[in-house]
């Protein structure tokens, strides 16, 4: 799973093998592995985006100002279905998700790929 986090004009590219990805803005106690920072309208622990069943879902971890998917707020309404052509608004951060195949993005990169948003 690829993720590209635009934050005030800046746009970076973070990648993962990983099946499920917590999002938020981290802290010495906090599980966070897409780091948001330094967007400070984003929660400690904000949300997770996650792969079940061959399907990709996002979910809005009650953050404090919750979480956009094309425009419409999902905080509190549990678990949202994802495509690739979503737009995902969490603070002043945009994501778009490119999923591709978490097994082929591990051995094109040899490793994680860590092109953090900070």
């Amino acid at each position: 799973m690829r993720i590209t986090c635009s934050y005030l004009g800046t746009q970076k590219v973070w990648g993962t093998p990983e099946t499920e990805v917590l999002f938020g803005r981290a802290d010495e106690e906090s599980p966070i592995i897409l780091d948001l920072s330094p967007d400070q309208r984003v929660s400690r622990l904000h949300g997770r985006i996650w792969q079940e069943q061959g399907l990709y879902w996002i979910e809005d971890l009650d953050s404090s100002r919750g979480t956009q998917l094309n425009g419409r707020e999902i905080k509190g309404g549990g678990k949202q279905p994802l495509t690739p052509e979503d737009s995902i608004v969490v603070g002043q951060t945009t994501l778009k998700i490119d999923f591709g195949d978490a097994q082929d993005l591990a051995h094109l990169l040899g490793r994680d790929l860590e092109l953090l948003c900070d």
